[in-house]
C-alpha cells in the first residue's frame, strides 16, 4: 500500500475485528467524531448515510440486533490514491434461517488513522473501475 501510512491499514483491520466481534465501542473508536458510513444496499439499511457517533451506533445496532450473525470478511485491501479499498465478503443470517451473502467494496477515507468516510460500493464495478483507471473517490 505504497504512499499510505501503515497505521491506516491497521485502523481498517481494527474496524473489521471490532465489527465481527460485536464490539460497538471498538467500531466507534476507529471513526473520527464526524465519521460517516454510506451504504450501497438500500434494502439492508434504514438510512442513506450514518454520521457521527450516533449514526455509527445506529448502523451497528441495525445489523447486530436484527441479524443473528453479520460478518465482514475482507478478501483484499488495495491502495487507491489516498484511499483504501477493501473487497469484502458479507455473510449474514437471521434467526429464521434467512441467509444473505454478498461481495462489496468498502472505500475508506482516513485522517490521522481514523475513518472519516466508509462508503460501500459494488465490488465488481469498483474493481473494473480500478483496473480501467476510471475509479472515482467518494
Amino acid at each position: 500500500m505504497h504512499g499510505l501510512p501503515s497505521s491506516d491499514a491497521a485502523t481498517v483491520e481494527r474496524f473489521y475485528s471490532a465489527w465481527n466481534g460485536g464490539d460497538l465501542e471498538g467500531v466507534i473508536g476507529t471513526f473520527a467524531p464526524e465519521g460517516e458510513f454510506r451504504p450501497v444496499f438500500g434494502l439492508l439499511h434504514r438510512e442513506r448515510r450514518y454520521q457521527g457517533r450516533d449514526g455509527i451506533t445506529a448502523w451497528f445496532r441495525e445489523f447486530h440486533d436484527d441479524w443473528e450473525e453479520y460478518r465482514f470478511d475482507p478478501e483484499d485491501v488495495l491502495a487507491a490514491g489516498r484511499h483504501l479499498v477493501a473487497i469484502v465478503r458479507v455473510a449474514a443470517r437471521r434467526d429464521l434461517g434467512e441467509d444473505t451473502h454478498a461481495r462489496v467494496a468498502h472505500v475508506f477515507a482516513l485522517r490521522d488513522s481514523l475513518i472519516v468516510l466508509l462508503e460501500a460500493r459494488d465490488a465488481d464495478d469498483t474493481l473494473d473501475d480500478l483496473d480501467a483507471g476510471d475509479w472515482q473517490p467518494p
